[in-house]
Formats: structure tokens, C-alpha cells, sequence
């Protein structure tokens, strides 16, 4: 097997141009023309659960599982500020197929058919905000339950959620974060209180965020530790855009 570097990949490619009298063709047009004879990507396929939260050995579309509303898996991540008391939310992108433009968890998504929650939970932190993390960083809160229905009633969102706190040591600016454009528009610091608040109370401008007991229970966790602060003996530097770095708190239990 033969391997190119970027630079030899670049001139073989020039010069297949140049052997084949394609010189003087656009390249806008020659991608355009590979683009569409690709292949259309096939629906990401999930797990169904029971109700409580077990396999039942059958996985569907993504659409199939929220039009019938089944149980599914999906990762919930809260980057939360260790020193300020703030959680990053992020706003979700302006066409998702349910609640578009709306603030949201740091990161979140679907668990895909014979995947696993951590790996899915480092993935979607990765690329939604461009938060690269060793899974050692990922602390487990609590696996809680989440039922919604929106776009009128077409869209049945019945999810058991592994919930992960990130704990970051100080405050990178929200322009330190990579955000997928396909999914993220937009990210902001908030203080974890105003957040709460706006949870009880329904605020429109956020999703419809799970409140059940175990949800509690980890703000109540987080509440401590951000009023008896303690000093952190793991941490570790991550890159962020922009040349950004941030700290990161390791749990001391997993």
C-alpha cells in the first residue's frame, strides 16, 4: 500500500489533471461533479428499549423511533465553569427537526444502534463544541428519563439519558469553542441558577429540559461544590479554537 502526505496527494492530483487535459476545467465543477455521484447517506439506526430502560434486540431509523415513540439511548453533557458557577449551553442549530434555534444542553445526542454512551458522549462533545476530552474526564451523574412530543405530535421523544458533567477550571470565551454548524448556532455562558430558574418556570427560549429526581440530585451536587470549593490534585490542558487553552478538573471517582 502506497501513502501520500497532503503535499504528494496534491500533486498527484495536478498532474492527473494536467495527463488528462483537465487543466482549464473549473474545479468548482469537477467537485460538483464528484459530489453527485455519491452515495446518499443512510439514517442512523438506534437501539430500542424498554420502558426500563432495557435492550429489546431490535433497532429502527431514527425517524422510525420517534414517530412510534420507543425507548431509546442518548448522552446528555454539562460543560460546567468550576470556578464561576456557569453551565455553556448551546443553542441548537435554526432547521433541526425539533426544537430549532431553542438553548439547550452543552452537548447531547442519540446513542447509535451497538455503540456505547461514553464514546458517544466524548464524540458529541467533540463536535458540537470542539471540546476534545480523554474519557477519564467525563464524571457520570446519573441516568435519568426524558419524555417529550413536539411538531405536533409527529416528533415522540422517549429517552433514557446517561448524564455527564465535564468540570472545566476556568471560563473560556464562547469564541474559544468549535461549533458544527449543522447542529450548534451558538454557545453562551450562564449562570446555573438563571438556568434552573428558567427551567421551572417553562421559559420558551430554552428546551424542555428533564427535571426529575435524579436530575436534582446532580444540581444539588453541583450547587455544594460550587459554595464549599475544594482544591483539584488531577487536572489536565486541553486545546480550544482560536489558541485557546482550558483546564480540566479529573473526578476523583467514576
Amino acid at each position: 500500500m502506497i501513502t501520500l502526505n497532503l503535499d504528494q496527494s496534491a500533486n498527484a492530483a495536478t498532474q492527473w489533471r494536467h495527463d488528462y487535459g483537465l487543466i482549464g476545467i473549473d474545479k468548482a465543477v469537477m467537485d460538483q461533479d464528484f459530489r453527485n455521484t455519491e452515495p446518499a447517506a443512510e439514517e442512523e439506526h438506534l437501539d430500542v428499549l424498554d420502558e426500563a430502560g432495557n435492550p429489546t434486540g431490535q433497532s429502527k431509523p431514527r425517524s422510525g423511533v420517534h414517530a412510534d415513540g420507543d425507548y431509546h439511548l442518548a448522552v446528555h453533557v454539562w460543560v460546567v465553569c468550576g470556578a464561576t458557577g456557569e453551565v455553556l449551553l448551546q443553542q441548537r442549530a435554526l432547521h433541526k427537526d425539533s426544537f430549532a434555534g431553542l438553548w439547550d444542553i452543552s452537548a447531547a445526542g442519540h446513542v447509535s444502534a451497538g455503540d456505547k454512551a461514553r464514546s458517544t458522549a466524548l464524540r458529541e462533545t467533540a463536535e458540537e463544541v470542539g471540546l476534545c476530552v480523554p474519557e477519564e474526564a467525563l464524571e457520570h451523574a446519573c441516568r435519568s428519563v426524558h419524555h417529550s412530543v413536539s411538531n405536533g405530535g409527529r416528533h415522540i421523544e422517549n429517552e433514557h439519558n446517561e448524564v455527564y458533567i465535564i468540570t472545566l477550571l476556568d471560563r473560556p470565551p464562547p469564541e474559544a469553542f468549535a461549533l458544527q454548524a449543522s447542529e450548534v448556532a451558538a454557545v453562551k455562558w450562564v449562570p446555573a441558577q438563571q438556568l434552573l430558574s428558567a427551567v421551572e418556570r417553562e421559559d420558551p427560549a430554552y428546551t424542555p429540559m428533564v427535571w426529575d429526581q435524579p436530575y436534582k440530585a446532580m444540581w444539588e451536587l453541583l450547587r455544594w461544590r460550587w459554595d464549599h470549593p475544594a482544591p483539584t490534585s488531577r487536572t489536565i490542558s486541553v486545546q480550544l479554537a482560536g489558541g485557546h487553552t482550558t483546564r480540566i478538573a479529573l473526578p476523583t471517582q467514576q
